[in-house]
This record gives C-alpha cells, structure tokens and sequence, in this order.
C-alpha cells in the first residue's frame, strides 16, 4: 500500500536568480550609490555610476556576496509532504525522511526559503522555493492536524 503525497516542492531558477541579483544589487547600492548621491557631482558621473551600479555591478556582486555554488547543489532537491513525513530528495538521488513529529516549528525567510526547525534544535533551509508560504502554510497545517504523532 503507497501512501499519496498531500504537496511537492522544488527550487526554482528564477527564483535563485532574483535572490542573486537582489543581494548584488543591495551591496551596489551601499557601495556605488551612497557615496556617489551623497557628494556634488557632475550629472553625467553621476547617470553613468547610477547605469553601472544598477545594472552591471550587482552581477558581479552577486558572485562574491551570494553563494552561487549553492544553487548547484540544492537544484535538484525536491520536498515532498506525506501525512506522517516531510521527504526530501537531494542532488545525489539519496532520500532524508523528516517525521513530522520531529519538526517543532516552519517558517519562510527572506528571499524564498522556508526554515524547519526540528524539536532537537537543528534547522534544515529549504532554498530558492517558487512557492515558499505555500509550503510553510501546508506543513504547519499537517503539524496542526497531527500527522507524524507517534
């Protein structure tokens, strides 16, 4: 007898590459604009640094600031949810069961990640969701009806 999955998550491309360009973009702003907008300068200084810290630079930022190798190794994952689980497949096609009567609290965190942390104290991040609320809303809502209860 299979037990049907109640949800199923995985990381999206698109939702790494806002998360890259946001802390690029953030970390140009507080090193190109800030100390450019807070001088006098030539207007044409200024509309060219303003085009290179809003355009160019926060690709290159992104590299050093965000963990782009990161992507790499969490594309591939999948969260599934069962009635008494929460079961993730990883890159290397190993499977780690999460029994949700392990999971003490869930909650989303900036820039489409979701937080589990388990009743032991140790957290798990999952990374780069399309649809992070959904998942936090959904786990809190099995934990809620108790699923997992030993």
């Amino acid at each position: 007898m299979s037990v049907e999955p109640l949800a199923s998550w995985s990381p999206s491309f698109r939702n790494f590459l806002f998360r890259f360009f946001v802390v690029g973009l953030l970390t140009s702003l507080v090193f190109g604009i800030v100390p450019t907008g807070l001088r006098e300068a030539d207007p044409l200084a200024f509309w060219l640094s303003l085009l290179i810290v809003c355009l160019i630079s926060p690709l290159l930022w992104g590299f050093v600031f965000d963990d782009h190798v990161k992507w790499l190794r969490h594309r591939r994952e999948r969260w599934v949810l069962y009635p008494d689980r929460l079961r993730l497949h990883d890159n290397d096609g190993l499977v780690t069961d999460l029994m949700l009567h392990e999971i003490a609290r869930v909650k989303t965190t900036l820039l489409c990640a979701v937080l589990i942390i388990r009743a032991d104290g140790r957290k798990v991040v999952a990374r780069y969701l399309a649809h992070p609320g959904d998942m936090a809303r959904r786990i809190n809502a099995a934990l809620a009806s108790g699923g997992g209860r030993p």
